[in-house]
């Protein structure tokens, strides 16, 4: 045997996870540093809890963990942690100056689920000519525009379900 194909491939998935994982920790200090510890641990929980999410998804969608679909997971990092940071910085306002916490989830989700849902879109369909493609280069990168798509659109999801109670309860 001169070359073993899937050991290769296999070397090859494992290095993209392990780089997925340090861009998240990377993601995650930058979060701490920048947002403070309980705005930043907020934020980097749902980033993990998009993160896998994504993989039941896809798992059910038989998009299998390849260098593509890992790729747009680590392409998608930046914009996965937005809508998180828009509800938490909102409400965080709206608590330090006073208003209660029920009262201050309910207005910045109302104010901002459709502007949110505007931006993720447009994201979203800036990678939709690779999900269109018809030819080759279609069939080898579709898996990073479902990436994108299944991704993103969980992270306006619990953006606006789950960060606002996190945000309740730990702010």
């Amino acid at each position: 045997t001169v070359s073993m194909q899937s050991e290769t491939v296999s070397q090859a998935v494992n290095g993209f996870l392990v780089n997925l994982v340090e861009a998240v920790l990377i993601v995650i200090v930058v979060l701490l540093v920048f947002m403070g510890l309980r705005s930043g641990l907020i934020i980097g929980f749902i980033l993990v809890l998009t993160i896998a999410a994504t993989f039941v998804v896809m798992g059910k969608y038989q998009i299998t963990l390849e260098r593509i679909s890992l790729g747009a997971l680590i392409i998608a990092l930046g914009m996965l942690v937005d809508n998180a940071i828009v509800i938490v910085d909102g409400m965080k306002v709206r608590i330090e100056g006073g208003q209660d916490g029920i009262a201050a989830a309910r207005e910045v989700v109302a104010q901002n689920a459709v502007p949110l849902l505007g931006a993720t879109a447009v994201a979203v369909m800036a990678f939709a000519s690779i999900g269109g493609m018809k030819n080759g280069t279609g069939e080898y990168c579709r898996s990073l525009y479902y990436v994108i798509l299944i991704s993103l659109s969980l992270s306006w999801l619990t953006a606006l379900t789950t960060t606002p109670l996190m945000t309740y309860q730990l702010i």
